[in-house]
């Protein structure tokens, strides 16, 4: 009879463990309520801001090939990777902006005067719209600059050189060092009010929170704070600089009553704060926010007024009869907030099962005659 290694019954001990596990997981999986699937479909939609035409299956605008997408236009959608690209809303040809050479790691657009700033190689770059005239506008041997931003008068460009603020005067080339804060991740200059709003954290390891630096006081202070892990943050400044966002979000999957978003209104000097929100996008012409939160089993998209507090449901979360937004990651407005694109995942009962069978989907009489 052959002996029998003590290693290699350890092996089997270890199989033998697995495979049990793996039965009591079936097991679990089968004993739970069979009126969900857990498999849905990633879907790109759009709709317009007073949620009417809703379209799913709308993939002209986002992109898995060439990156994020800022939406300037029809005619005109940027597209950010390690490069930068445009092209017309939904149309095949794609122009590369950025030269070969350069990766890219973050850039702001100037409509206005119809440029882009962007950080790439550890510099900070200027061109046209269509990639020409390219500057670098760095000091030679600078620090190496990310997380570019232009004040509201186009005068002055923010960047982050080694965590501390690098300010530019694009008028007269001059930079300008702020030595008074370190760990920086992102800041804007207002120079209405002679005063840097800015992402940062206040040691090495401290959490992410929103701070106000005026350059005459040593101390910057904080406006808003989570005090968790980085990793579940997330941040948004309104295109005309009053509005500063901080989202936390722990699981990609889900929320709960901790996943909160805070938003500092920088003229009132006040913050509201919204439960369960899984993504946001503020308007870029107006005082107003998208957001998409967990209500009813559901995610939603709501349109929120920031000044006076008013509050319109976009969309509900049902798309059919046994179909459903399970969330919403993903929001972009056009520039001119006529058009909305977002992107989440559609859920899915089985067949025969309306969502008036799930408790928590609570609808409306008239919903529920057009649902049933």
């Amino acid at each position: 009879m052959e002996k029998v290694s003590k290693s290699k019954i350890q092996y089997l001990l270890l199989l033998h463990s697995v495979f049990g596990l793996m039965v009591f997981t079936l097991l679990a999986l089968c004993a739970c309520d069979d009126s969900f699937v857990p498999a849905g479909n990633y879907i790109y939609c759009s709709l317009n801001p007073d949620g009417s035409e809703l379209a799913t299956r709308d993939n002209r605008l986002y992109s898995n090939i060439w990156g994020s997408a800022y939406y300037v236009s029809d005619d005109l959608v940027f597209y950010i990777s390690n490069k930068i690209y445009r092209r017309i809303l939904g149309g095949a040809n794609v122009i590369q902006i950025s030269p070969d050479s350069l990766d890219v790691t973050g850039f702001v657009i100037d409509q206005t005067n119809q440029m882009l700033f962007y950080t790439a190689n550890g510099d900070i770059y200027r061109s046209d719209f269509n990639g020409q005239n390219l500057q670098n506008l760095s000091l030679k041997n600078s620090r190496t600059l990310s997380a570019p931003s232009l004040s509201l008068d186009g005068i002055y460009l923010v960047a982050i050189g080694s965590t501390r603020i690098n300010r530019l005067d694009l008028l007269t080339g001059e930079w300008l060092e702020l030595p008074q804060v370190l760990y920086v991740r992102h800041a804007v200059y207002v120079s209405s009010e002679d005063a840097y709003y800015y992402y940062g954290t206040h040691t090495y390891n401290g959490s992410l929170a929103l701070y106000r630096l005026a350059p005459d006081t040593e101390e910057p202070e904080r406006l808003i704070y989570h005090g968790t892990w980085n990793s579940e943050l997330s941040y948004q400044i309104s295109s005309d600089q009053r509005y500063f966002g901080l989202l936390r979000r722990e699981n990609y999957w889900s929320v709960d009553q901790d996943d909160r978003l805070q938003v500092y209104d920088r003229l009132d000097k006040d913050t509201i704060e919204i439960g369960k929100v899984f993504s946001y996008a503020f308007s870029p012409v107006e005082g107003k926010m998208l957001y998409s939160a967990y209500r009813n089993g559901l995610g939603d998209l709501n349109l929120l007024d920031l000044a006076t507090g008013e509050e319109q449901l976009l969309f509900d979360g049902i798309y059919t009869r046994t179909t459903y937004s399970g969330f919403i990651d993903k929001i972009t407005w056009r520039s001119d907030a006529g058009k909305i694109f977002y992107a989440g995942w559609e859920d899915y009962r089985n067949p025969g099962k309306s969502l008036l069978s799930s408790p928590e989907a609570l609808l409306t009489n008239d919903e529920q005659e057009l649902y049933r």
